[in-house]
């Protein structure tokens, strides 16, 4: 409401789509943070993993990681 009082845009103005634009970009910033949690799992899971002689099932685990670590970059 303060936007429509406060600004020199029309009076038909789509300020809904202003609330929608708004409304996505606090939605990126959620996905942003909750992105940025996965990585740091996924960075502390591939350093505390050894890279040892662990069993195939730990091995393909590591893999997959790996691999989704990088994707994402």
């Amino acid at each position: 409401e303060m936007l429509r009082v406060e600004t020199r845009l029309p009076h038909d103005f789509p300020f809904d789509l202003v609330d929608w634009l708004v409304e996505q970009a606090e939605r990126v910033q959620e996905l942003e943070k909750q992105n940025k949690r996965y990585r740091e799992a996924i960075e502390r899971a591939l350093d505390e993993s050894g890279w040892g002689d662990e069993g195939n099932a730990l091995h393909k685990m590591i893999s997959i990681l790996a691999k989704a670590l990088e994707e994402s970059e």
